[in-house]
């Protein structure tokens, strides 16, 4: 009698060996059988003849964390290119540091020293906007090079988004309101929304949808669907909300609470929903384009990541240290994380 065994395994490459009349017979099959292995004809046909074909896991994104010779300060603020090549991090009471090799190595630019608070950079890594507490903002048009304060008012700017073409752009000011510009940078223009505590702000890939967060029992969550012209709270609770990330579409949403947990929204920022994550001192967060991955820091402990578009947290192999923000690429591939007072780490 003929019997024929097949065993397939999806895991990088996948292996399938008969054993016809006790012989075995191997030979090899493409992992690109398994990508789209619900509609692939290939892998129809083997789960006729009773094969169970299993996607491949997940990436291991933001598991591993590598210290980089970037020296110890205030860091404070970073951001990076879609591809991550390109990435800006600025120190508080520092200058502004810029890397072209994926965060592996970090020169200082030619930015003043000042409280630098947050920083953002288009996708391409061109057009770079930072701001400066108890100062101004500053942008640069050759990927961080070279840095010219703009004409936006002297304020306590504490954070900043923009499109990924660099065009539109949001800033926050604490104890202040929420400008925009829609000239890559150049001009800054006040918008309707109340002067809060803000303390930050991100935005979808073509700038329509906008999300910023204020801290302390008078902070929530306000949103905009007009490129930031207009901002409605949120029905989030009031909260020392921390830091906000977006998927490139506006639909996923993820904020951290400082003392609190990690809340996300499936709808564009219209509802949010507290996840599993524990309650922490939650400080900076991230995520790929498409929301699957995610990164969350806290400050004095260690670094959690989502492999599910923010649903289930695990903590990753990265120390218990003073996490203080954290980026990645449109894939999740590459992140870069910073340190108070020590470094930066990158990951892969």
């Amino acid at each position: 009698m003929v019997t024929r065994n097949i065993k397939l395994v999806a895991q990088g490459q996948a292996d399938a060996t008969y054993a016809d009349n006790q012989k075995k017979n191997p030979f090899r099959l493409s992992s690109a059988i398994l990508g789209g292995a619900q509609y692939n004809p290939a892998v129809l046909a083997l789960r006729n003849l009773g094969v169970q074909a299993r996607a491949p896991p997940p990436p291991v994104y933001g598991e591993n964390w590598t210290l980089t010779s970037a020296p110890g300060a205030f860091w404070d603020g970073v951001a990076m290119s879609s591809d991550g090549q390109y990435q800006s991090a600025v120190v508080y009471d520092g200058g502004l540091y810029r890397s072209t090799d994926f965060g592996v190595t970090w020169i200082k630019t030619s930015a003043p020293d000042a409280q630098w608070y947050g920083v953002a950079m288009s996708s391409d890594g061109q057009y770079q906007t930072a701001v400066v507490g108890n100062g101004g903002i500053y942008r640069s048009t050759n990927f961080g090079l070279n840095w010219i304060k703009t004409s936006a008012p002297d304020a306590q700017w504490d954070g900043v988004a923009m499109s990924s073409n660099g065009r539109y752009q949001s800033a926050v000011v604490y104890d202040g309101g929420i400008y925009r510009s829609t000239d890559f940078g150049v001009n800054w223009i006040k918008t309707s929304a109340p002067d809060a505590p803000w303390y930050g702000v991100a935005m979808s890939s073509n700038g329509q949808f906008q999300t910023a967060i204020a801290v302390f029992v008078s902070g929530g969550l306000y949103r905009s669907m007009d490129f930031g012209v207009t901002w409605i709270k949120t029905s989030a609770p009031d909260a020392y909300w921390y830091s906000v990330a977006m998927s490139s579409n506006g639909q996923y949403q993820t904020a951290i609470v400082y003392g609190g947990g990690i809340y996300r929204s499936i709808d564009a920022g219209v509802t949010w929903i507290k996840t599993s994550a524990p309650d922490a001192q939650w400080y900076g967060v991230a995520m790929s384009s498409d929301g699957q991955y995610q990164t969350a820091v806290v400050y004095d402990g260690g670094i959690y990541r989502s492999i599910d578009a923010g649903v289930n947290w695990i903590k990753t192999s990265a120390p218990n240290t003073y996490w203080y923000g954290v980026a990645m690429s449109s894939t999740g591939q590459f992140q870069t994380a910073l340190v108070y007072e020590i470094g930066i780490y990158t990951s892969p």
